[in-house]
């Protein structure tokens, strides 16, 4: 697309906050409750590092979570929910700065952090590729009721050969299974379209109660959110996100990622 061709860069300009809300009690008590690849870690301030349900040897954040999948949760300094006591707008009690340098990290799933800064330097081999799955072709969902029906407009679209390529090639606006024309999603279709082998550092979702320093040539795909913001203050290296369309689709996690798709919230019975 060209220039007067794109505008993704509208979002900038949403009066609303287009953040979610990942509550910090919430994915905690999920941890807590454990299960098949999840994990609670609680901060250790004699080592600086963390504790698996707060008992057993400290291990820093690579170790926890390197070349595994799952549900990972990283506790405040003081196991609280964050707090900001003087309201500058930072939270008082997250954990001293994470920082990866260099080094082959590879995981998956959702990291909960509460941490001062996430941050990524250098960069690393990866042992294994990852299929990242670009958007599906805009559709104009007339009923709102968040799929493509017949005879509603998609841009048909023809996919570069690269995550990163810029050669995206507009073909016309056709109408869903009208005249023979189907829309495209590279996560649904059998076609290789818009499907991308790449070594990917971190698949699924990184949260930070804190910020994201984007330095060095890292990999994601899926999304980073953050409480604070992201800065690439000093960049080195070229970060790049993908982010996972299925996520605000409703197909999100994929199975792929062995992460749990429900939480008992409440028990009741009967007397």
């Amino acid at each position: 697309l060209t220039n007067t061709d794109d505008h993704s860069n509208l979002v900038k300009n949403v009066a609303t906050s287009t953040c979610p809300n990942i509550d910090y009690d919430f994915w905690k008590g999920l941890a807590l409750a454990g299960g098949k690849n999840i994990h609670y870690y609680a901060y250790d301030a004699g080592s600086g590092l963390f504790k698996e349900n707060g008992t057993g040897s400290a291990i820093d954040f690579v170790t926890a979570t390197n070349g595994k999948n799952g549900l990972f949760f990283f506790d405040t300094a003081d196991g609280i929910r964050p707090h900001d006591d003087n309201s500058d707008g930072h939270y008082d009690n997250l954990t001293p700065d994470i920082q990866i340098s260099g080094g082959a990290w590879q995981a998956a799933g959702f990291i909960f952090l509460n941490t001062n800064t996430f941050r990524t330097t250098g960069s690393g081999s990866i042992s294994t590729q990852t299929t990242m799955y670009a958007p599906a072709e805009p559709c104009i969902d007339q009923n709102s009721n968040g799929a493509c029906d017949t005879g509603e407009y998609f841009l048909d679209l023809t996919y570069p050969a690269s995550p990163s390529g810029v050669n995206w090639t507009k073909n016309a606006l056709r109408q869903q299974n009208v005249g023979g024309y189907v829309r495209q999603d590279p996560s649904l279709d059998a076609a290789s379209d818009g499907k991308y082998p790449t070594d990917v550092n971190m698949y699924g979702v990184v949260y930070n109660n804190g910020a994201y320093n984007a330095q060095g040539n890292w990999i994601y795909f899926g999304s980073v959110v953050t409480h604070e913001g992201s800065t690439a203050a000093g960049l080195s290296g070229t970060t790049n996100v993908y982010f996972d369309e299925r996520i605000i689709k409703g197909a999100w996690p994929p199975p792929d990622l062995n992460l749990p798709r429900t939480a008992v919230s409440l028990w009741e019975t009967d007397m």
